[in-house]
């Protein structure tokens, strides 16, 4: 009986002390919503500050494809080692306006004489190794026989 005395004056404690307390700490102004304001500029990706990198790591940005390997191409004919290529770019520029160093396993089609796809991607991690890179950043574009391809 004392157990159901305690437990009843505890629930009464927190609904009718801690509850309407935690309820007034989250006033509008402390959520972190943003609020469209017409009289400030909308601000978008290309306009938000970036922050600088100070140590400047060497990133290794490795577009997949290249060279005779297209691979899938679409009606439009754009093949994706050229939209592989288009995002590394892209990509690696950001990367660079940010403070990074950046070093890229293929320029269009200029890829490593091999015999496999296997041993392509073996000599391109062995270039990165090389290079002392930091970070590696492979981008890869998935392809199936479905209705999703490239």
């Amino acid at each position: 009986m004392k157990r159901a005395i305690f437990f009843l004056i505890a629930a009464l404690f927190i609904l009718l002390v801690i509850d309407p307390n935690l309820s007034a700490s989250l006033s509008p102004e402390s959520t972190q919503i943003p609020v469209y304001d017409e009289n400030q500029p909308l601000r978008t990706n290309n306009d938000v500050d970036t922050r600088r990198s100070s140590s400047s790591p060497l990133i290794y940005i490795n577009p997949a494809r290249g060279g005779t390997d297209t691979g899938y191409i679409n009606q439009n004919g754009t093949s994706e080692k050229d939209l592989l290529m288009q995002m590394a770019l892209t990509i690696g520029s950001a990367l660079e306006n940010a403070g990074y160093r950046v070093e890229y396993s293929r320029w269009y089609d200029d890829v490593p004489a091999c015999s496999s796809t296997d041993e392509c991607e073996q000599t391109r991690m062995d270039k990165a190794k090389e290079l002392g890179a930091d970070y590696i950043l492979e981008l890869q574009v998935n392809q199936d026989n479905s209705l999703h391809q490239g």
